[in-house]
């Protein structure tokens, strides 16, 4: 874990903080888009729904923090980083295409 990677790094032994962040800026987002989404509902705050926007853009920067790191592990051919970076593609395919892009312009805003 502790080699783990960004593209265009070298490994330097910082691998568990790439993840951390990486999983941090996926997971806390992720937890709090909802009780945003409530929150712009019930106010008519013309800045709510840039704070939803917003939390779902950091759950996908953390999710392509994600796939970055996976894709380094794959390439440097680390166990375990096929299915890393198939998991980061289907939790992209979710979180960035569907809740990111998708629900953003449909939510009636």
């Amino acid at each position: 874990m502790e080699s783990l990677r960004l593209p265009w790094g070298e490994s330097d032994g910082g691998g568990g903080a790439r993840l951390l962040l990486a999983f941090a800026l996926l997971v806390i987002p992720s937890a709090l888009w909802l009780e945003a989404t409530i929150f712009h509902i019930e106010n008519e705050y013309s800045w709510t729904p840039i704070l939803v926007v917003g939390i779902l853009l950091l759950a996908c920067v953390g999710n392509i923090l994600m796939g970055l790191l996976a894709y380094s592990a794959y390439v440097d051919e680390m166990p375990g980083g096929g299915k890393m970076l198939l998991g980061s593609i289907f939790l992209g395919i979710q979180c960035i295409i569907f809740d990111g892009v998708y629900w953003n312009l449909k939510f009636p805003w």
